[in-house]
């Protein structure tokens, strides 16, 4: 926040049906575009859980050096426990990003009319642009545009319905 603001801005929250906190006139595009970036996010997490696996020791004796030196018990145990807490970690958050992301799409799916589902779906889920998805849908682009504002507009009534 800016020093400039006297006050706080203190925006109404609150949860829809499956816990997820979300404010007042949430912007749903962003709402929606958040998939891409959850997604992103799980994938780099994967791939830190996968480094960390090459991390882990297979015994407590380093031969690499001029001189063989063995890794007490006790630190071996130690370094073991934290790479499980550091890992139960991550797959934790694997989880919440997951659910979310699923949230997200189910929003999605919740439409009544299929090809605003559709727009929504290859915009937000599969990134593609308005562009790419008047091709593939054969339309013109100002119909993708149209259709995808009132399929916005639904998303957010259905959203504020759940609250």
């Amino acid at each position: 926040m800016g020093a400039a603001q006297s006050a706080p801005h203190r925006s109404r929250i609150s949860k829809n049906a499956k816990g997820e906190t979300m404010k007042k006139n949430y912007n749903v595009k962003a709402y929606l575009q958040e998939i891409r970036e959850k997604r992103q996010h799980v994938e780099r997490l994967k791939e830190r859980r996968a480094a960390l696996h090459m991390d882990v020791p297979f015994g407590g004796i380093d031969y690499s050096a001029d001189r063989i030196v063995t890794t007490p018990k006790n630190k071996m145990e130690e370094a073991m426990m934290k790479l499980s807490a550091r890992l139960e970690r991550i797959d934790r958050t694997i989880a919440r990003l997951s659910v979310e992301i699923d949230d997200r799409i189910e929003s999605i799916e919740q439409l009544e009319d299929k090809t605003q589902r559709d727009i929504l779906y290859l915009r937000y889920v599969d990134n593609l642009s308005f562009e790419q998805i008047s091709v593939d849908l054969k339309r013109t682009y100002k119909y993708i545009c149209n259709v995808h504002g009132e399929a916005l507009g639904k998303v957010k009534v259905n959203l504020h319905n759940m609250e």
